[in-house]
């Protein structure tokens, strides 16, 4: 995780062919009692993607789901 301001930067392991462009809208849903949250993908380099939250939520993650949220992408 790196902070800068009041933004958050997480790097997550995603497979290869996961279609997580820069620049798309994601919702990143944790497991338990955790409150999804909105962030946006900022990087990607194979199969890392880097995503860009105003939440923080800990050092380091176990397990998320990103959930492409693309009819945000297209309104903007």
């Amino acid at each position: 995780m790196a902070t800068a301001g009041t933004l958050h930067q997480y790097a997550f392991t995603v497979p290869a062919d996961a279609l997580l462009m820069e620049d798309l809208p994601v919702t990143l849903v944790f497991p338990g009692d955790m409150e999804p949250t909105e962030g946006f993908v900022v990087g990607r380099h194979e199969n890392v993607v880097v995503v860009q939250t105003f939440d923080a939520f800990g050092q380091a993650v176990e397990a998320v789901t990103i959930v492409p949220d693309a009819t945000g992408f297209f309104d903007t």
